[in-house]
């Protein structure tokens, strides 16, 4: 056989069956491209079930999505459920920080001439810069001097935006709904509890402050919230230096922190006027309205929250005199069965047996569960408190209407309820006549 022949044969070989081993590596995702993708095209966060549906990004034919970004710590930070599934992935950089000595400094100097850090404002960072044109430091990522860093860190295709949210998602932040007094997260926040104020050193250790100060840094919460941006290794004094406080939260206050074990407690009027220092650690509920209801469904044994709208549609109900059982409807009512929490999304008929607390919800088959009322202080104990409870009084007459107590009989059935007022809890009640 002719050489050439031969040669054509074992060619052909080579061609028809590759190896193995490069199938594999074909369907290996591009962390770079990942990596970018979550920069330019989900300001540096997304949740991961939009992300794994990227076929772009990540081919049909590879399978394990979630340990392959587990595996990537240098460029994803993951944020978990409860059962340690992924819900978020941000983009993150340990290069893509900002030089406190150069944001420390007045006039913005840093002494390091080959400073590996960039130098931007910090405040322009957070949205917090007050001096605006007329600031000192940098007000862009893209500066003469950063230019050359950017590009030896293989950052300089992002946009100043982009930047700007990558240095946010690769620095820890302090929790603004711990100091707010809101976060519920607990070990699953992923920020650190500790006061901003002091943080900030608006002011040095006060005791009329009840959040957390220095301890904060030795906390189990704070370590892992540190290992997670590759920070544990340094000392508290630098860390602290790092630390942002930035308010990027599209939080809504209508549930707040409330107490499970304190039925009693009173909402606390410091919060709902802005003035409550004590956070997490206050012992009334913080609400967003003097009042809030809450239900508690069989073999739960939790309070869960109204939503905003459903809260406020109970309370008009609440309110009317005339009512002491009423049929709503659309009211959004979450079960949990197995483990999955069912919610129909056009919401459920309940029955409200406003006197009995109770309410009787329509499903598949009726499902009866307890309702409470938590509300501010009374303002029979604290007359002065502009956002206490304030009760109006009505009496039904032989024909079976309600009428309004007049100035005269309410003094004097003040007088007469004192102790329930204070309770503040009972709606209806039987009164001889003579009574008042």
């Amino acid at each position: 056989m002719p050489p050439g022949a031969t040669a054509s044969k074992v060619s052909n070989q080579r061609v028809s069956v590759p190896p193995k081993a490069a199938d594999v590596t074909s369907y290996e995702p591009s962390e770079r491209k990942v990596f970018e993708c979550l920069c330019k095209e989900y300001d540096c966060s997304v949740a991961f079930s939009v992300i794994a549906k990227r076929t772009d990004l990540f081919s049909k034919e590879f399978k394990d999505i979630e340990a392959w970004f587990r595996k990537k710590t240098g460029s994803f930070l993951i944020r978990e459920d409860e059962r340690g599934v992924i819900l978020q992935v941000d983009a993150f950089s340990a290069k893509a920080r900002l030089c406190f000595s150069y944001n420390n400094a007045y006039y913005g100097t840093c002494k390091k001439d080959n400073c590996s850090y960039l130098h931007v404002c910090r405040d322009y960072v957070t949205d917090t810069c007050s001096d605006g044109a007329t600031c000192p430091r940098n007000h862009k990522f893209h500066n003469p001097r950063d230019n050359a860093l950017l590009s030896r860190i293989n950052l300089d295709q992002l946009t100043d935006r982009q930047l700007r949210k990558l240095v946010l998602s690769s620095t820890p932040h302090v929790c603004v709904e711990y100091n707010d007094g809101i976060c519920d997260r607990g070990d699953y926040c992923s920020r650190i509890h500790m006061c901003s104020d002091h943080l900030k050193k608006c002011y040095g250790e006060r005791s009329t402050c009840d959040l957390d100060h220095e301890p904060a840094m030795t906390t189990e919460h704070t370590r892992t919230v540190l290992e997670r941006y590759h920070l544990s290794h340094l000392n508290s004094d630098v860390v602290k230096r790092i630390i942002l406080v930035y308010d990027d939260s599209t939080k809504s206050k209508e549930t707040g922190h409330v107490h499970q074990d304190k039925p009693d407690a009173s909402i606390c009027s410091e919060f709902l006027l802005g003035k409550c220092k004590k956070g997490s650690k206050c012992s009334g509920h913080h609400c967003s309205l003097p009042f809030h209801w809450q239900y508690k469904v069989p073999d739960v044994g939790k309070w869960k929250s109204f939503s905003e709208n459903d809260n406020e549609k109970l309370e008009k109900l609440y309110c009317d005199e005339t009512l002491e059982e009423c049929t709503a409807t659309g009211f959004q009512i979450s079960f949990e069965s197995e483990g999955f929490l069912l919610l129909d999304r056009e919401g459920y008929d309940v029955n409200f047996l406003l006197d009995n607390k109770l309410m009787i919800v329509q499903k598949d088959f009726e499902v009866i569960a307890q309702i409470r009322r938590l509300s501010t202080e009374s303002h029979v104990t604290n007359p002065g408190n502009t956002v206490a409870t304030a009760w109006t009084w009505y009496w039904k007459d032989e024909n079976g209407t309600w009428r309004q107590y007049d100035v005269d009989q309410l003094v004097r059935l003040k007088q007469v309820l004192y102790p329930v007022l204070l309770l503040g809890s009972v709606r209806y009640m039987s009164l001889e006549r003579d009574a008042l």
